[in-house]
């Protein structure tokens, strides 16, 4: 019987989260539904918190982001003061 469980997973990579799904259940024998921002998986049994914390660990951050994005808003600023010479 099938089982349902609100994995607490924030920023995720879906992608990264099937492949982790795949490997625990293997292919079709799991669901994921995304509501109100909350991801719904309905598997066989639950994920229990090592499994959750390793799927967490594979997970792309913001932070990582935002550094590429802090890059970029140099490379303008360094534009913008040079066009205003």
């Amino acid at each position: 019987m099938a089982v349902q469980q609100v994995v607490p997973l924030r920023y995720n990579d879906p992608r990264a989260l099937d492949k982790e799904l795949k490997m625990l259940f293997g292919d079709g024998n799991y669901a994921v539904d995304f509501e109100m921002g909350q991801f719904i998986l309905t598997a066989p049994r639950q994920l229990t918190e090592n499994e959750i914390a390793h799927i967490k660990s594979k997970q792309r951050h913001y932070k990582r982001r935002s550094n590429r994005g802090n890059e970029v808003l140099k490379v303008l600023d360094v534009v913008t003061m040079e066009s205003w010479r």
